[in-house]
């Protein structure tokens, strides 16, 4: 979309002297310029200024010779495509010129002692329109492109065919929202960085008098970035030696993804245990070992075909371990009231436990539970009883076989 603003005309003013002995103070000078800049000619001289107006009407030229009360008469003539055609004459220490049409204008002091150019210009910006010159799945380049009316100038002393382009010394102003990498580039063209997600850029081109002229344009990206986060669902169970970086199997691990970009597919891989193809899995690592996971996602419109790999994060399921203590005392102060195993990947287990006489007072396959020294719901005699074990781990041969005995011990 082109925002065309109301275009103020700019008049530049483009004075030259050309003589024998002239005064050395003798100028052109304008003191309702917005913008004054010096004429850069193709022989490489810069001896005319150059006065910029908003408007032609506001445009006005005053000539004086030397600094002295001598008056002098002032001849002054505009350029018709051919020739410098006639335009006013007046005699005084100063000339004064209003009224200006765009052109060439030429004013003679005293039939040629002096004689000095004039160019007059109403330059236009018309607008401006976003051009993308580069999209893909890393890099944007957006171009300004300005539309003008075009305007030139000739050395009035020189080659009239060699043409120089008017300068608008136009400047750029980028933004967008939301807010990105091109906030505050100054360029006609940027690259940057391809966005993640739907950007409106906007770009105000002004020129060297104020006059601005703006364009929006919206961008739907096709960049991705594959991110994600986890959490460990820790089962929270006494004596199972599950810490971070030491997990016990079976680990479940809730997955979110935080992957930018329009994402249509997602694919996880989590090593030897497999992959799933949902957003945010919840994922259990059945066996011990060393799992390495990461995330690729893919952009499969049409006009993209952008993917990403995210970075790996590696999770470590320690192999099977089995710890069975010696004595435990029930009085209930909340340490150690129960006879419990640590253990860590335990597939199956089963515990057995007996009195001195060999009857079975307490069993269970839930490595989780503990004896609290009862039978019956009444409590056992302090004493030695005697338990057996068997339990398997995750991995082949791993089995475990625990014969021995524990103290019951209860406090005075």
């Amino acid at each position: 979309m082109i925002r065309h603003n109301t275009v103020l005309f700019l008049v530049t003013l483009i004075v030259t002297s050309c003589f024998t002995g002239v005064d050395s103070k003798a100028q052109i000078t304008s003191g309702d310029a917005d913008y004054m800049e010096m004429a850069q000619y193709p022989s490489g001289e810069s001896l005319d200024p150059v006065f910029y107006y908003k408007t032609i009407a506001s445009g006005s030229l005053d000539v004086a010779v030397g600094a002295g009360t001598q008056a002098y008469k002032f001849t002054w003539y505009k350029y018709d495509g051919s020739n410098y055609v006639f335009v006013k004459e007046e005699t005084g220490i100063v000339s004064h010129l209003t009224n200006l049409t765009e052109g060439s204008y030429q004013v003679v002091v005293d039939d040629g002692a002096f004689v000095y150019y004039s160019w007059v210009f109403e330059p236009q910006l018309t607008g401006v329109e976003i051009e993308v010159v580069k999209a893909n799945c890393s890099k944007l380049a957006l171009n300004a492109k300005v539309d003008l009316i075009s305007k030139v100038y000739f050395d009035p002393r020189g080659d009239r065919t060699q043409l120089v382009p008017l300068d608008y010394g136009l400047t750029y102003k980028w933004s967008s929202d939301p807010d990105g990498p091109i906030e505050g580039k100054d360029k006609q063209e940027e690259e940057i960085e391809a966005p993640f997600e739907k950007t409106t850029y906007n770009v105000v081109v002004t020129d060297n008098v104020g006059n601005q002229v703006e364009d929006d344009h919206e961008y739907k990206a096709i960049a991705v970035e594959a991110e994600f986060s986890f959490e460990e669902v820790a089962r929270g169970i006494e004596h199972e030696l599950d810490t971070v970086g030491q997990r016990s199997a079976p680990l479940v691990v809730k997955f979110k993804d935080e992957s930018k970009g329009g994402i249509t597919a997602y694919e996880w891989d989590f090593g030897e245990a497999g992959k799933r193809y949902e957003k945010e899995p919840v994922f259990t690592f059945q066996y011990p070992g060393t799992y390495k996971v990461f995330l690729y996602v893919v952009n499969e419109s049409e006009e993209s075909g952008c993917e990403s790999y995210s970075k790996e994060v590696e999770f470590s399921i320690k192999e099977g371990f089995l710890d069975v203590p010696n004595a435990f005392t029930p009085n209930g102060d909340g340490a150690n009231d129960e006879f419990r195993v640590a253990y860590r990947s335990l597939k199956k287990f089963h515990l057995v436990i007996y009195n001195r006489w060999g009857r079975k007072v307490y069993s269970s396959n839930n490595p989780e539970q503990g004896w609290d020294g009862k039978i019956g719901g009444a409590k056992a005699s302090p004493g030695v009883y005697f338990y057996v074990i068997e339990a398997e781990g995750y991995e082949d041969g791993e089995n475990y076989k625990r014969h021995g005995t524990v103290h019951l011990i209860r406090g005075s």
